[in-house]
């Protein structure tokens, strides 16, 4: 692990301190590293404007797999919007992991029949979570995308 993986796990460690519940999964040495190089990669690639209207909204590593939420802003009011993501996350889990799992849902959040802010989000599971993985995957996606919906509708 490199020096600067190495500080922004220990970083992580003390997160999860205060904040890892009773049935969450912490990340160790070995499943850390390649999430946190998605995750570096996500933010290199939003900055340089190749996620063609999305941009990363949240990332949820406090316990295994990662959730990343992203939020669509592009102009594509069909029913497609998401599915550019969709495809990138499965070629990548494709060419880097032997058995993915992927999780991944839209979500879209009207007032008055116009689009209040619309999230894809999705996690990948390489086969490591154990039993219950799914399920538990699930269940935090649907409570971030709640958590999202709710927020957007608080914004002025």
């Amino acid at each position: 692990m490199d020096p600067a993986t190495h500080r922004r796990f220990l970083e992580y460690l003390e997160l999860c301190e205060s904040f890892l519940r009773a049935g969450m999964t912490k990340l160790d040495k070995h499943t850390f590293p390649p999430l946190d190089a998605e995750y570096a990669e996500l933010e290199a690639r939003e900055a340089k404007g190749e996620l063609d209207g999305f941009g990363v909204q949240e990332v949820d590593c406090y316990e295994f797999p990662c959730i990343v939420a992203l939020h669509y802003t592009g102009d594509d009011d069909t029913l497609e919007w998401g599915r550019p993501v969709g495809d990138e996350v499965g070629a990548w889990a494709e060419e880097q992991l032997d058995d993915a799992n992927i999780s991944m849902t839209q979500s879209i959040f009207r007032e008055d029949g116009e689009p209040d802010a619309r999230f894809v989000l999705f996690a990948v599971d390489d086969g490591t979570g154990g039993e219950g993985t799914g399920d538990r995957t699930e269940w935090r996606l649907d409570q971030l995308s709640e958590r999202l919906g709710d927020d957007a509708r608080a914004e002025p």
